[in-house]
This record gives C-alpha cells, sequence and structure tokens, in this order.
C-alpha cells in the first residue's frame, strides 16, 4: 500500500446510497412531495434529472478525491470535494479494522471496511467498496505492526528491540454450527419480535374479516357466554401465533446473521467472521481488548450456553453468542494472563447495600400511588401496596447473589437477578481507579470502587471502605508497574 489506493468505481453507487440515508425518510419526503406538487410536468421533468446528475456528479467527485496510503509508519487518508482534508492515522493507534460484505456487495466481489482508533468512539473513516484482498491487508498491516510494536522489549536483543513475530499460523479457537445458531435463537427471549408485529395488530379487524369473523360484533355480543369464550380463545391464539412468529423470526435472525461464525486466534490477536448473506470479518490485537462479558439468561441456562462478549477500545467488540463454559475458559486463556483470572468469586458486598434501592423503590410506589388516589381509580389505589414483596424480594436477591473476586493483578464480578451478568478485567488495564462515598456509605464505613477502563468502567459497590482503599491501590500499582502493554 506504498501507492496511493482508490476505492472500486462500484463505490459511487454505495456513497450514493450512504448519502440518501444519511438525508432521513422525513426529508427525503419532503424532497419527494415538493417535486411531486410542481404545477408543471415541464419543470418536474427538468428539475428531477438535474437533481439525479447533482447527486452523481458529487458523488464521483467524492470518490475520486478519496485516497488513502500508507506513509512511514501512519495511514495517510485524504478526502473532500471542495476543500481537501488530510486524516493522518499512525498504525500504532488502530484498535480494530472490520470488513463486511453486504449483500450488495457479494455480486461484485466487494467489501467495506472500517477503522477504529483510540481517539473516537466511532468509526474513523470507512470504505465503502473495496476488494477483499486490499482489505485484509489493511487489516494484516495494522495488526502485524501494532503486534511489532507492543512486543515485550529486550526478548530477544537489545533493551528496547521488539520481539519478532509469530510465524503467522492460525487456529480455530471456536466454531457455531447451525443447530449451535438455532439454539441460540430459541434460548432468546420469545417476545422480542412482537416489536414487529405490534403494528400491525391495527390490521387485526381485516384480517379476521379474512376468515368471516367480525370483531365488532363480537365484542358488542361480549355479555353472551360463547361470544366472550370466542374473544378469549381468540386473544390466547394470536399470542400464541405471535410467539411461534416471533421465535422463527430470532432464530432466522441468528442463522441468517452469524452463520459460521468462526474465531481464529492470530499470531496477533483474535478474528472472527461470520454471516450468511452479509459476510462480516472483526479483527483485534489481545492488548486491545480490555473485558470479557458474559450474559446468560434463564433460559439459556437451561441449554447451557452464555452470550460472550469481548470488549474492545472503539467498536470493535467480538461477540460470541453461544458460547459454553468451556468456551469461556479457552477465550479467558487467550485474553487474560493467568495472574488476571479472577474465577473463585468468594467476596460478597455489604448486606446494608439492599437498603437504598428498596428505600428507592418505596418512594417511586408511594409517589405513584398518592398520584393514582387523586385520579378515578381511588381508593384502588392501595393494590400498589402488593408491589412492596416484590420490590423487597428482588433487591434482597441482587445484593445476596453478587459476587466479586480479586486474585493477583485479576478483577470479576458477576450480578444477577434473573440473568446472570460478568465481568472479568486485567487491573494492569486500569486508566483510572476512584473510591467514592456517598452519605449513606459514610455513615456505615462502606464504599464503591469504580475502576474506568479505556472503554467502559467496572463498578464494585458497597464493600468495606477498607477493602475499597486496597482494591485501589492494588490497580495503581498494576496499572503503573506492570511492564506489558494495556492497549
Amino acid at each position: 500500500m506504498a501507492e496511493p489506493q482508490r476505492q472500486s468505481p462500484v463505490a459511487v453507487v454505495f456513497l450514493l446510497i450512504k448519502a440518501i440515508r444519511n438525508l432521513g425518510i422525513v426529508n427525503i419526503g419532503i424532497g419527494a412531495l415538493f417535486l411531486f406538487n410542481l404545477r408543471s410536468s415541464v419543470a418536474f421533468a427538468i428539475v428531477a434529472p438535474l437533481l439525479v446528475l447533482a447527486a452523481l456528479a458529487v458523488n464521483v467527485l467524492a470518490w475520486w478525491r478519496y485516497t488513502f496510503v500508507v506513509i512511514d509508519d501512519e495511514l495517510v487518508v485524504t478526502k473532500g470535494i471542495l476543500s481537501e482534508q488530510r486524516l493522518v492515522i499512525p498504525l500504532g493507534r488502530v484498535q480494530s479494522v472490520s470488513i463486511e460484505q453486504d449483500f450488495l456487495h457479494r455480486p461484485l466481489e466487494l467489501v467495506r471496511a472500517s477503522l477504529d482508533t483510540a481517539g473516537s468512539s466511532d468509526t474513523e473513516f470507512e470504505i465503502q467498496a473495496v476488494t477483499r484482498p486490499l482489505a485484509e491487508a489493511l487489516q494484516r498491516l495494522t495488526a502485524e505492526y501494532v503486534g511489532a510494536v507492543t512486543a515485550p522489549p529486550g526478548e530477544p536483543g537489545e533493551p528496547g528491540q521488539p520481539a519478532p513475530l509469530a510465524a503467522p499460523v492460525e487456529r480455530v479457537l471456536l466454531r457455531r454450527t447451525p443447530t449451535d445458531l438455532v439454539k441460540v435463537g430459541l434460548a432468546q427471549s420469545p417476545w422480542a419480535g412482537l416489536a414487529l408485529i405490534g403494528p400491525l395488530l391495527i390490521f387485526v379487524d381485516d384480517f379476521a374479516g379474512v376468515f368471516g369473523f367480525d370483531l365488532g360484533e363480537q365484542t358488542a355480543a361480549a355479555e353472551d357466554f360463547e361470544a366472550g369464550l370466542w374473544v378469549i380463545w381468540a386473544v390466547v391464539g394470536f399470542l400464541a401465533l405471535a410467539t411461534v412468529f416471533s421465535l422463527v423470526l430470532q432464530v432466522s435472525r441468528a442463522v441468517v446473521t452469524d452463520w459460521d461464525l468462526t474465531l481464529f486466534r492470530t499470531p496477533t490477536g483474535l478474528r472472527r467472521t461470520s454471516g450468511l448473506l452479509a459476510k462480516k470479518s472483526r479483527a483485534s490485537s489481545v492488548e486491545r481488548i480490555q473485558r470479557l462479558e458474559h450474559r446468560q439468561t434463564p433460559v439459556q441456562r437451561l441449554v447451557g450456553i452464555n452470550h460472550l462478549n469481548l470488549v474492545t477500545i472503539g467498536e470493535g467488540d467480538i461477540a460470541l453468542p453461544g458460547s459454553t463454559e468451556g468456551d469461556i475458559a479457552g477465550i479467558r486463556d487467550v485474553v487474560l494472563e493467568p495472574d488476571s483470572q479472577a474465577t473463585e468469586l468468594d467476596r460478597r458486598i455489604s448486606p446494608k447495600a439492599v437498603i437504598p434501592p428498596i428505600r428507592n423503590g418505596m418512594i417511586v410506589l408511594l409517589l405513584a400511588m398518592v398520584g393514582l388516589y387523586f385520579s378515578p381509580i381511588g381508593w384502588w389505589s392501595l393494590l400498589g401496596l402488593l408491589v412492596v414483596p416484590v420490590i423487597w424480594y428482588l433487591a434482597q436477591r441482587e445484593i445476596r447473589l453478587h459476587r466479586w473476586s480479586v486474585n493477583g493483578a485479576g478483577l470479576a464480578q458477576r450480578h444477577e437477578v434473573f440473568t446472570i451478568r460478568t465481568e472479568e478485567i486485567a487491573l494492569r488495564r486500569a486508566q483510572r481507579v476512584d473510591v467514592r462515598q456517598s452519605f449513606f456509605q459514610r455513615r456505615r464505613n462502606l464504599a464503591s470502587v469504580t475502576i474506568d477502563m479505556a472503554d467502559g468502567s467496572v463498578q464494585i459497590p458497597m464493600i468495606p471502605l477498607g477493602e475499597a482503599k486496597a482494591l485501589r491501590d492494588l490497580g495503581l500499582a498494576c496499572a503503573e508497574t506492570d511492564p506489558r502493554p494495556w492497549m
């Protein structure tokens, strides 16, 4: 990539599609309404082609002016239509290069590449249409460069000299089969797809009319036992069909999105590939992974799977649905060093932590009951007292099941109400460690510790003040004295 590179000429079409999407549906509707309301068909015949030609000319010029080249360990991007914009990105600051092949890209054998850096939470720059070998070369170049500059100094050679890269050998850490993806889809909430069905409820009367039923007449005759029974069965049948439809949507989405999901261990880090209609490839060095997050819902617990997410700096997170405990253990060994693995989870937070959520819940409930009392509901608002045991039970369960642990240079935390959420980090990657005390905590000699990473944070709430200070000192010591790279 020593010579300036341009996108494929077909990128003009994708740039035009992106520009139309950025306009928004409302603006497009206003423009279309303006064109169709022109008083003269001649004016419409003149204005419409001119607008199309102008949009095409602007995107052709944007394509021509958009170039990228690697110069002295820096990626230089030049773009702009009327004025030239020059973006210089050191290869050492690149966090990830993602490659996606959408449905429209596949017949043309092109891909879209996007690059994330540590300087922004958004995508730094995006190449709309480029050949896969060129995108993979950019992905490989940034990964190899980062792997070289972050190698431990002096292994081997003089101090300050990077260690040579390992041989370019890849191995598969995990792969999802179609059966695994069906299990992932079925383990999701069965009501998630109802958001798509909700807008269709306004047509339910017309749909019932196709089968000879008039919901208006049935509702008016609801006093009749058989009519009322029919309405009940109709509602139950609709919910059953909606649940089946939602599950089919979720399974289809899981299969299409994560088809042949494979995680590779590369010489420079990890690379994830997946997709049936749209192929996606996402790579990251191990040093860029800031924490491990895995989530397990009650349904996922029944089938023995988790949703694992490797949180990286920027937008390059690596999601691995359907991960078993064995998968998590294997990936943990790759991402976290042995001294950074805290898996015991043998510590608890203070039982007094249950007081604030119960207190806050009761205040909200009391305000709601007072408001409902002065409404037509009146004394029926006292039924809100039935919610009190629920608030108490949920708060007690969350505090009782909260676990955390620290082991050497590693920290882990698990919190659960019904869904289990676990976070694991290496303390050497900490950017800041805060110990905070609220008025409630000061009176009880408690504190909360917040560990800020380069992307996101982990908070250990309501622990004794002595433990909080010890954890703060350990985190700062690991971050300041550990010679290994944190990103």
